[in-house]
Formats: C-alpha cells, structure tokens, sequence
C-alpha cells in the first residue's frame, strides 16, 4: 500500500514537471500565433550595432548596440569575453511565411551550447518590445513583445521546428570599426560597416 502511494505520488510530480513547460511553451506559441495575425515584420533595419575593441590573447572586448526602429539606442553592452571570436545569434521565427527575427545572443568560439549573453532582456520590457521605437503604440508594442517571447523562450523539442536560430560571425569585423547587422525577410542577416 506504501508503495502505490510513493509511485502514485511521484507520477503526479513528474506530470506535473513535465506538463508546467509544456503548457507554458504552447501559451507562448499561441500569443505569438495571435500577434502575427496584427503584426507585420519588422522592415529591415539596423538593429544590431557591433563595435569591437580589439583582441588580446584570449580575449575579445567590444560594444553590442541594440537599435529601435526610430534609431534610437536601446541597449549598449560593453563588456569582455575569454575567446577568440565572437558571434551573434538570431532567432528567427515563422507565421504564415511571414519571418520575425530578434536578436537571441551572444556567444564565443569557446562558449558550451545554449550558452551566452541572452539579448531579449535588454528589448523586452513591462510586456512591449523596445525595437519599436518610442512613436509605436503600446498595443503594437505587446503584439511584438508576444512574438519576440516566443523567439527568444526556452522551448520543449517539440517546439524547435517553429523556430530557427541562425549565427553571424562577428570575426569579419575589424577592431576599431562599427558595424550594423540587419536581419533580411528571407530570414537571412546581412553585416557591412556603419556609413557615417
């Protein structure tokens, strides 16, 4: 009788771990789903700015930008990382062959998977999405905060055929010059530097 009740009791623990993501994941799903339907993507634009300092040993300083729409600056990391390169991540994500991309993170050579400098903190906030711009209304806000959600969420397996992350290299940059990455409707990225 003891142990039914220990199995019993331990089955509906591991229901209930496994259930709480999986219900999570499909609420974010459907909220991104629902947002696509308002929203289109975004047109393309310079939304990541790259500067890097230059390279030490093993070590890589720079700048990450992140731009709204309206140009105005959003987030500025500036930091190091122990590596030799650096790359940009991008989640891209697809609703009725229409592509939403986001910046996801930054990571080194040297980094384990699933590992790096996660970006949608410095974009999403108080349920609006800070790409934008300042002259977005709040509702046009929250439908791209939904979709970049789901872009950038920790998904359950079944999820990963909805979304793709895609990496620039940033080793095509030189020290010194500032560079602009766009993400492309196709769901590609392109990198040139910044023309001032």
């Amino acid at each position: 009788m003891k142990k039914r009740i220990i199995v019993a009791v331990t089955f509906v623990f591991l229901a209930l771990v496994l259930a709480v993501p999986a219900i999570l994941s499909v609420k974010k799903y459907a909220d991104a789903k629902a947002a696509s339907q308002l929203v289109s993507p975004f047109e393309p634009y310079d939304m990541v700015h790259v500067l890097l300092y230059g390279y030490d040993r093993d070590t890589v300083s720079g700048r990450i930008m992140l731009y709204a729409r309206d140009g105005s600056l959003i987030a500025n990391v500036e930091r190091s990382w122990n590596a030799d390169a650096l790359m940009l991540e991008y989640a891209e994500v697809s609703f009725d062959q229409q592509n939403y991309c986001f910046p996801y993170r930054i990571c080194t050579n040297t980094s384990g998977r699933n590992r790096g400098l996660r970006l949608a903190s410095y974009f999403l906030d108080d349920k609006e999405c800070l790409l934008c711009g300042q002259r977005t209304g709040q509702n046009i806000k929250r439908q791209y905060y939904a979709i970049a959600l789901y872009a950038s969420a920790r998904l359950l397996p079944f999820f990963y055929s909805q979304r793709s992350i895609h990496t620039v290299s940033l080793s095509v940059c030189t020290p010194g010059t500032e560079y602009e990455i766009r993400f492309l409707q196709d769901g590609s990225a392109s990198i040139m530097p910044v023309a001032r």
